[in-house]
């Protein structure tokens, strides 16, 4: 911002006084008659010139680059590799470790211990059944893990279609034993599933009810 103030021009002027005095002049000397001369010349200049010239130039750049380039590569490799699977085939014997949830009622100790075969029927792939029963297909994974395919059937009473479902998942602890998990899932349909259930000494429709069971090779 510039801001000018001029103050200018202030004069003063108190003019000039002059007084004279003339006689006549005689052959003979006479009066000699002075003159004074009064010359008062006051002459005041006041030249004020205040000039504040204030340029202020504010250039402020700011340049900011900022490039962050985050390259994250994930590499998910999982084994699945199970051609040195080294498992025991034949007769299993499985037993209770514990019942994980029932809410059927439908656990029977006296179901146990019961013995299975595992046979393995190529890389990867075992069967695991009851002796000249249909067996279920069970799928490896690299960690000695491995899930079954799931069993069912459907039970047609008339006033009452109940259906079961089994799905089993496991893990080899070692060439001879393992771990396994089976969930019983139980459900009904129609008028008489009330009668059934009473019947079967079930608690209702639907339930489930899960184990969780060791197997050992025994033979």
């Amino acid at each position: 911002m510039t801001t000018r103030n001029l103050l200018t021009l202030l004069a003063l002027g108190v003019g000039l006084g002059m007084t004279a005095a003339c006689g006549d002049k005689d052959e003979e000397p006479a009066d000699d008659t002075a003159t004074t001369e009064t010359d008062t010349d006051t002459d005041t200049d006041t030249d004020t010139d205040s000039d504040t010239d204030t340029d202020t130039d504010t250039d402020t750049d700011t340049d900011t680059d900022t490039d962050t380039d985050t390259d994250t590569d994930t590499d998910t490799d999982t084994d699945t590799d199970t051609s040195d699977v080294d498992f025991e085939q034949g007769t299993w014997t499985f037993d209770k470790d514990r019942v994980v949830s029932d809410s059927c009622g439908e656990f029977d100790a006296e179901d146990f211990p019961l013995e299975l075969e595992i046979e393995l029927i190529k890389d990867g792939v075992f069967t695991l059944g009851e002796e000249e029963e249909e067996s279920i297909t069970c799928t490896l994974s690299g960690d000695l893990s491995f899930v079954c395919d799931p069993t069912g059937e459907e039970e047609d009473e008339g006033d009452a279609v109940v259906t079961e479902e089994i799905t089993r998942a496991g893990q080899f602890t070692s060439s001879t034993s393992l771990t396994l998990t089976e969930v019983l899932s139980l459900d009904c349909l129609g008028s008489g599933c009330d009668d059934y259930a009473e019947e079967d000494g079930l608690k209702g429709f639907p339930c489930s009810l899960e184990l969780s069971l060791i197997g050992t090779y025994s033979d």
